[in-house]
């Protein structure tokens, strides 16, 4: 399973999901939060970063970034790859 398809599947799972907004300095630590590993993982922990409850959903924020958003799962569409 890529990376893309292991966040989809768990947005499509877990209906609820932060989307985290760093700036540049931390792209390699936020990085490594998107690398396939086990669920027994700490993603947090791996990339130095500071887990945070979310206002309103059940994943956490990375402390560290300056905008955080905090979305519900509403409807997913697909698309037909048209890129090649």
């Amino acid at each position: 399973m890529t990376e893309r398809e292991g966040t989809l599947e768990n947005i499509r799972s877990q209906k609820e999901f932060v989307i985290n907004v760093v700036s540049s300095e931390l792209g390699n630590q936020m990085q490594k939060t998107a690398e396939n590993s086990t669920r027994h993982v700490n993603e947090f922990e791996e990339a130095q970063l500071t887990p945070i409850l979310s206002d309103l959903v059940k994943p956490l924020c990375v402390k560290e970034a300056p905008i955080e958003m905090e979305s519900l799962l509403e409807n997913l569409k697909t698309r037909k790859n048209t890129r090649g």
